[in-house]
């Protein structure tokens, strides 16, 4: 079966997962970690692309990137090519370190891209390593409430930081708030969203099936209360985001962004 192409961002903006080959840890020791987050400001030094957030568990990766003036595959391949020379040599190893291609998915509304810096923040809270993202020491976490931005920080927090507020403080206190606040959604996990749309398929199906409707009538009809209604229904029982319900629905995404904010 041929690889499906990567989706394309509007934004420019990716969420990004590297996970070790079967599963197997990718970071052995600290230095193991030093060196990836080394690796991240030195193939940046052009400052071509931006890093937003990132964190580093056992045996996966998680990246908020904006591509800037490269592409998300040519800094991936960069940054994989680039720590896998180092632990191979540092192990005496041979062979894949990651299992496959990179995991994607684009990111282009500002709600869901601070819902994606909250959950790659979270991991090792959800993960049970610690209790508060603050005392993870590999993830971007810390770097948002530093003082200032040093020379080795590598996400730049500015443009995240101004959507709380324009006054440093106040956002990262906002920040701070906005990252302790439950999340159960699933990013970046394809069985559970084949799941989710499966379930919302069935949803859209027994309301049809219920008012003797199809959906091709539904969204070229006016009955505006029947679609809010599975619009609101597939948002209370699944956990799809707006894209894919609005590529489930075969509507657009402000047509249900509007119905969901009402």
């Amino acid at each position: 079966m041929p690889r499906q192409s990567r989706k394309p961002s509007e934004s420019k903006i990716y969420h990004v997962m590297v996970r070790g080959n079967e599963r197997r840890a990718i970071f052995l020791d600290e230095q193991d970690r030093k060196r990836y987050k080394k690796i991240l400001l030195q193939k940046n030094e052009d400052n071509k692309y931006v890093v937003y957030a990132y964190c580093l568990m056992n045996n996966h990766v998680h990246l908020l990137i904006n591509e800037g003036e490269e592409t998300i595959s040519r800094i991936m391949q960069r940054l994989n090519i680039s720590y896998v020379r180092y632990f191979n040599a540092k192990y005496e190893r041979i062979g894949h370190l990651f299992q496959g291609r990179f995991r994607s998915e684009p990111v282009e509304q500002d709600r869901y891209l601070l819902a994606v810096i909250r959950y790659i923040h979270l991991n090792p809270v959800k993960a049970g390593i610690v209790k508060r993202a603050e005392d993870y020491k590999w993830s971007s976490f810390g770097e948002y409430l530093s003082e200032d931005n040093r020379h080795d920080e590598i996400v730049d927090r500015k443009f995240i930081l101004e959507m709380f507020h324009e006054d440093t403080v106040k956002a990262v206190e906002a920040f701070t708030k906005y990252t302790k606040v439950q999340d159960n959604r699933q990013f970046l996990d394809i069985q559970e969203e084949k799941m989710h749309r499966s379930e919302a398929q069935k949803i859209i199906h027994d309301i049809l099936r219920e008012n003797h409707m199809t959906l091709e009538a539904l969204i070229n009809c006016s009955d505006v209360g029947l679609r809010n209604k599975i619009i609101l229904e597939i948002r209370d029982r699944t956990k799809l985001s707006l894209r894919k319900m609005a590529e489930v629905l075969n509507m657009s995404k402000s047509t249900i962004g509007n119905v969901i904010r009402r």
